[in-house]
């Protein structure tokens, strides 16, 4: 059973997004994590907040020492509102090998946001996609993992952010393995790739937000937004 405390905190998260809904003069700031980021990222992961960005219990909790690399090495990606409220989270994951650096690849994943309906998961995911491409030993090879059952996620994945289904590589598989031993070898699992078209959509994508400052509600409400921290 949820406690008092969470549940007031789940219903103040739910006030404080309809009085947001309702601010005509509200904004977003979507930028990479530094360290200052870490215990408020962290605090996503957990608790009421976990339960008001991922009701459905798609992703798996993470500890302070899970996130606290890849938030100090801007391979974290938020969005904040004007309450300094974090509306959007994704974090990416390299997965390297020492002995064959070509085979280093990068999975992007959990990914949570509780503000539906302006694109911000999709322009969110493009920016973190677009970044950990430009790493050296990344580059072309970003991933994402999403379950089978994830309906919304692949609609977003292949639809809205034109990534395509990777399969089975046994290399991947294996490096990933290697990094996480214990987790989720699961064939229950998608891999989407980051390729050619998914980059020619992600950069049409920020350049027109960089442009407009603006993300549209799919029943026209403009949002503004500031893209901060990306070379497009």
């Amino acid at each position: 059973m949820e406690s008092m405390s969470a549940t007031r905190t789940l219903v103040a998260a739910q006030e404080a997004r309809q009085l947001f809904q309702n601010d005509t003069q509200s904004s977003l700031i979507l930028r990479f994590t530094n360290a200052h980021d870490a215990v408020p990222v962290s605090t996503i992961f957990s608790g009421a907040a976990k339960a008001e960005m991922d009701p459905q219990g798609r992703v798996r909790e993470r500890s302070f020492s899970d996130i606290v690399t890849p938030i100090n090495n801007n391979r974290a990606f938020v969005a904040n509102d004007n309450r300094s409220q974090i509306r959007f989270v994704a974090i990416t994951s390299e997965y390297l090998d020492e002995d064959e650096p070509d085979a280093g690849f990068a999975e992007l994943g959990a990914v949570m946001c509780n503000m539906g309906g302006y694109g911000l998961a999709q322009a969110c995911i493009s920016a973190l996609a677009w970044r950990q491409n430009g790493q050296s030993q990344t580059a072309g090879q970003v991933y994402a993992r999403v379950a089978e059952d994830n309906t919304p996620a692949i609609k977003i994945f292949t639809k809205h952010l034109g990534w395509n289904p990777a399969g089975y590589d046994e290399q991947r598989d294996e490096l990933f393995k290697l990094h996480q031993p214990t987790a989720h070898a699961k064939k229950n699992r998608m891999w989407f790739h980051f390729g050619e078209m998914a980059q020619a959509m992600a950069h049409e994508r920020l350049s027109e937000i960089r442009d407009s400052g603006v993300l549209v509600h799919r029943d026209g409400r403009k949002l503004k937004v500031q893209l901060e921290g990306l070379d497009i």
